[in-house]
């Protein structure tokens, strides 16, 4: 099973030996017992030899940060070379090694750079990927960047090696088809859109790159003159059409509602505030809420702006007691945070999504679908489709929205949402009667 930041933070060290928690793939964090230190460590084989290598203390290292590193290891291993040999130093030599069952501990280097630097005559895809992202991620675009990275290490290093290493100026077509199409064939439809259009843009980026002052440097001397992606057409994926009924909705609405937790939190105080997106909830701070004049702030990164577009939500009362309640369990400037430092994945929300239609045997939905039905209610309670264009934070890409209209539509989004608060509760309200009732019979 997999580790979580909550098994992690609960657990105690045993007093008579170290504790090893694993998370899977040679991936685990050790607890001494002597000091209830928590170090991260990677078990693999290397030329018939078990080996162990450290990443790091879990106060420096998150559970994300050490997977990351435990890919960067096996990114190694995959190239024929040795993590542990690269980390040795005069210094390190004479230091004595810590062993358990014959294998043999020395410190991963905190970057993968040294490898990259002793290899970039050959400027691997995997390079050109890994470069794209870094330029994400100064430019902004971290979440993004997040899911670029993951994208890549499931598809790309994991079940194209021998890809992911060749010459990004020497990938063909039949390449990069080789990669998408598995994926395809499993049914992951959108995985395989997506990973055909992040290479895409990588590609893009170093073709321009020489000729373009804002792209990074690194970006230069990958010698691309095509982008083989451009010969595969997108993928087909279907459009959705499941939008909860009304009843369903009470009865979700009443379920995040009612639970305690941050997940719970993060999903009813999107859908309180309109039905907005859980990731980009999950990222609110103290500092972006004004309690006085009940503004929330949301950072809307998506689509091709260089920087998140200001999402204000002058929410109703109904979300401002909500939030003061939620702000009795918060424990972090990070709203959704169990440290304050690492954020909640996409995944997490989903996965509780999932739990609650098995809880109460709903009808499958994802939550993209809640939005889909909230636009759907606010339709149909009145709301014009401008108005729920600016409420729910989409189809503004426009030139008049991008370069001319400034005007924030803060009166008329706080009564657009008050108007949501009142409609959305009256369907909780009925749910909680019909359960009250069956409940006495």
């Amino acid at each position: 099973m997999k580790l979580t930041t909550r098994f992690i933070v609960a657990a105690k060290p045993d007093m008579t030996k170290d504790t090893y928690l694993r998370d899977g793939d040679g991936l685990e964090l050790r607890i001494l017992r002597k000091t209830g230190k928590k170090v991260w460590q990677l078990r693999y084989t290397f030329e018939g030899k078990r080996k162990v290598i450290g990443l790091g203390d879990y106060a420096t290292c998150s559970l994300k940060d050490a997977r990351l590193k435990a890919m960067d290891a096996k990114k190694l291993l995959s190239t024929g070379m040795d993590p542990a040999a690269l980390s040795k130093t005069p210094d390190s030599a004479s230091k004595p090694t810590a062993h358990r069952n014959g294998a043999q501990q020395t410190e991963l280097p905190t970057a993968i750079a040294q490898v990259d630097d002793a290899q970039n005559t050959h400027h691997r895809l995997i390079d050109l990927v890994s470069a794209y992202v870094r330029m994400k991620k100064n430019s902004g675009k971290s979440v993004y960047a997040y899911d670029v990275e993951r994208s890549v290490r499931r598809y790309l290093l994991e079940d194209a090696q021998e890809i992911a290493n060749k010459p990004a100026n020497q990938c063909t077509p039949e390449d990069i088809a080789s990669i998408i199409r598995p994926i395809h064939a499993r049914g992951k439809t959108r995985a395989a859109d997506k990973l055909r259009y992040y290479l895409s843009a990588a590609f893009k980026a170093a073709m321009q790159a020489p000729y373009h002052p804002g792209l990074p440097q690194e970006m230069i001397g990958f010698s691309v003159t095509s982008n083989p992606v451009l010969a595969l057409p997108s993928v087909p994926v279907n459009t959705r059409e499941r939008f909860l009924t009304q009843a369903e909705l009470g009865q979700y609405g009443a379920t995040v509602l009612s639970n305690p937790g941050i997940t719970y939190g993060c999903l009813a105080l999107a859908l309180l505030a309109g039905g907005q997106r859980p990731l980009q909830v999950s990222r609110i701070t103290d500092a972006d809420y004004d309690e006085k004049e009940g503004i929330l702030l949301l950072r809307d990164p998506k689509g091709k702006r260089r920087t998140a577009r200001a999402h204000y939500l002058p929410i109703g009362p109904v979300t401002r007691d909500y939030i003061a309640k939620l702000h009795g369990c918060i424990q972090h400037p990070v709203w959704f945070s169990l440290d304050g430092q690492q954020l909640m994945s996409a995944t997490t929300l989903s996965h509780q999504c999932t739990r609650i239609q098995k809880k109460h045997a709903m009808q499958p939905f994802q939550l993209r679908d809640i939005r889909r039905t909230v636009e759907t209610e606010m339709a149909r309670i009145g709301i014009s489709k401008d108005l729920r264009a600016h409420l729910l934070s989409h189809g503004l890409g426009g030139v008049q929205d991008r370069n001319y209209d400034r005007y924030d539509r803060i009166v008329e989004k706080r009564e657009a949402l008050e108007l949501w608060e009142k409609h959305l509760m009256a369907l909780v309200d009925l749910h909680r009667q019909s359960e009250d009732t069956m409940t006495a019979v």
